[in-house]
């Protein structure tokens, strides 16, 4: 007798944050971003990784597809101090700060 086989898939998660300059609160609108989060159904324990550069007159990051475990992400601006940061993603959420 055959059996019936349940596969449960994890919903994905999402980031949505602004960058903002902590001395005045103004928006930082040219930024880079190193993303380091798990990718892929194939391989979860895959990585993909790099700076981008982002330009945004609102200071918005956003993040989506990604799997709900923790992603790591810094953040760098000219004239500024890099910030890191991990966040943990819950399935079929968005992180938003």
């Amino acid at each position: 007798p055959s059996e019936d086989i349940a596969l449960f898939l994890p919903r994905r998660g999402a980031l949505e944050a602004r960058i903002i300059d902590a001395a005045t609160g103004e928006a930082v609108s040219v930024f880079e971003v190193f993303e380091s989060k798990p990718v892929g159904n194939e391989n979860p324990t895959s990585m993909t990784s790099g700076w981008e550069r982002i330009e945004s007159p609102a200071g918005e990051y956003a993040a989506a597809n990604l799997l709900p475990q923790t992603f790591e992400l810094r953040v760098r601006a000219e004239g500024y101090a890099t910030y890191e940061a991990r966040f943990d993603i819950p399935a079929g959420e968005t992180v938003a700060g």
